[in-house]
């Protein structure tokens, strides 16, 4: 599992996607899974962090899924229109409280 950061923003997303694949590399199962929990700052470059994280476990034959995801993000996900890509339909969401 991979846990994102408290805080994802333009200024880190490109470490961030680099821990992100390396985790993925060591993934040895069909999900990817994906800790959000932690994640409480975050902009549009965590969208796309997780844009590229899913569209590489996709590439590796494996499905991502995200757990924990804090309310704003699923928010921003739905405005930018990628919640369903990132499998964060309402009712496939883990919200984390």
């Amino acid at each position: 599992m991979f846990a994102l950061p408290g805080r994802l923003t333009r200024e880190n997303a490109l470490v961030c996607m680099d821990q992100g694949a390396l985790a993925l590399a060591q993934t040895n199962t069909a999900e990817f899974l994906i800790d959000g929990q932690a994640l409480t700052q975050f902009d549009s470059a965590a969208l796309a962090v997780l844009v590229e994280l899913r569209r590489k476990a996709a590439a590796a034959g494996k499905k991502l899924v995200l757990l924990h995801v804090q309310p704003r993000l699923l928010e921003l996900a739905t405005l930018y229109g990628v919640s369903k890509m990132l499998g964060l339909a309402s009712n496939d969401v883990n919200l984390g409280q």
